[in-house]
Parts: C-alpha cells; sequence; structure tokens
C-alpha cells in the first residue's frame, strides 16, 4: 500500500503498488471494489470534501481522475 484515503461517508481508499485502488469498509476492513487503469504503480490517492471525485496519482506523475460511485 502507497497511499490511503478516506472517502467523508467513510470508506477507504487504498492506492496500492500494483497499480490498483481498492475501496473498503472503515469498519470492517473488507474490501468492496478494486479499480484498475493500467496506469503502472500508484503512489496516492485522494477524494474531492463533497466526495464525488477520486484521483491517484503514479510514480511517473500521472493522475487518474474518476467519478466516486459508492
Amino acid at each position: 500500500m502507497t497511499g490511503i484515503a478516506v472517502h467523508p461517508r467513510g470508506p477507504v481508499a487504498c492506492a496500492r503498488t500494483n497499480g490498483t485502488v481498492t475501496l473498503g469498509d472503515a469498519d470492517t476492513r473488507e474490501p468492496f471494489r478494486t479499480l484498475d487503469w493500467k496506469a503502472g504503480k500508484l503512489v496516492s490517492v485522494a477524494f474531492a470534501p463533497d466526495g464525488a471525485l477520486g484521483a491517484a496519482g503514479t510514480e511517473d506523475g500521472k493522475i487518474i481522475v474518476w467519478d466516486v460511485d459508492l
């Protein structure tokens, strides 16, 4: 795991070195969705303050922005 962010409604996003972002329940630590854009090693993840958008950054400077659908 290389980055972590908490969504305003509670779920947690974890950026991983395998290029995926895993969304999980903060209380149970159970993952419920994995996102993979085949963009390379991810080093960061974040949510907009209103929770509508998520973003992940790669080690070579790419940024992926997505609409969050929980």
